[in-house]
């Protein structure tokens, strides 16, 4: 019996570190360089591809109303901080609903969110939510006599964009936004993002390439 109590105490030793180590291979944060981020640095964004020097448009889509705001200039400032959360901003300019001729929509439309990087299914995400713990993101106003979305109305939840993999920098490094990925999120329990009192389902969809501003500006940076 005793040789089966030894082998059983190894086994049991075995499983009780598993969980340490898996957690430890889960671990993500900010990198410059593949260094871990020191301290909080700034950063800025816009949605010009690098690759082509053009503008990407970012668009605000609510399916289940067949709305889409179309926005040409995405500009985005904020901050990373040690070791997965950060703020930022972001502004949405030279906007127009799609397909809906008799509707403008106000300008600019901004808003700022805490971010937190989470891991969901292998992939990583940059989850947005409203700044200081509010569940309203911004408010989204219509205008046009015969609009048949005239009126203010509110954009609650939490948003969320895909990071690069694991390790991989770049100078202008990029932050995905699709409907899947905003599924992704919520599947992980991340708030859904809803627009209007029906609380439709909503997302974005379009990149928005960031790079360091502060004192590490230039380098190659990402989620290590």
């Amino acid at each position: 019996m005793k040789p089966v109590l030894r082998n059983l105490a190894v086994a049991l030793a075995a499983l009780s570190l598993l969980p340490v180590a898996a957690s430890s291979a889960q671990a993500i944060e900010w990198k410059i360089e593949k260094n871990k981020l020191a301290a909080n640095e700034t950063i800025t964004g816009d949605n010009i591809d690098p690759a082509t020097k053009t503008a990407v448009p970012f668009k605000f889509e609510v399916s289940a109303l067949t709305l889409i705001v179309e926005c040409g200039v995405a500009s985005m400032s904020g901050e990373i901080i040690p070791t997965v959360k950060g703020t930022q901003k972001i502004k949405l300019t030279k906007c127009a609903p799609v397909a809906l001729p008799k509707c403008t929509v106000e300008e600019p439309i901004e808003f700022s969110v805490d971010t937190e990087l989470k891991e969901f299914s292998g992939t990583i995400y940059n989850v947005m939510k409203p700044t200081g713990g509010g569940k309203l993101l911004f408010k989204l106003t219509f205008q046009g006599a015969e609009c048949i979305f005239k009126g203010t109305w509110e954009v609650k939840g939490a948003t969320c964009s895909k990071t690069e993999a694991k390790g991989q920098e770049k100078v202008s490094y990029p932050f995905a936004f699709t409907r899947a990925h905003q599924e992704s999120c919520e599947a992980g329990g991340v708030e859904s993002l809803t627009f209007g009192p029906g609380l439709e389902t909503a997302n974005f969809k379009g990149t928005i390439w960031s790079i360091l501003s502060g004192g590490n500006k230039g380098k190659n940076w990402g989620v290590g």
